[in-house]
């Protein structure tokens, strides 16, 4: 679907884009893209190619309120 919307949309700075997910699929489709990964932590997948990593989203929105 991001890739869809990249090409419907080639205005969108995508350098500025973040890609928020819980899989390894989630941090691919972000390398794809060029866009910051953020991991939510899973105990289901392990992986460590991510930017950033929060406990759980509601810790990673209260990062970017401040």
């Amino acid at each position: 679907m991001l890739l869809k919307a990249k090409s419907y949309f080639p205005d969108i700075d995508w350098s500025k884009a973040i890609m928020v997910g819980d899989s390894p699929g989630d941090m691919q489709l972000a390398d794809t893209l060029g866009i910051t990964k953020v991991k939510i932590a899973n105990p289901q997948f392990s992986f460590d190619n991510q930017d950033y990593t929060y406990a759980d989203l509601g810790a990673f929105v209260a990062a970017m309120s401040k």
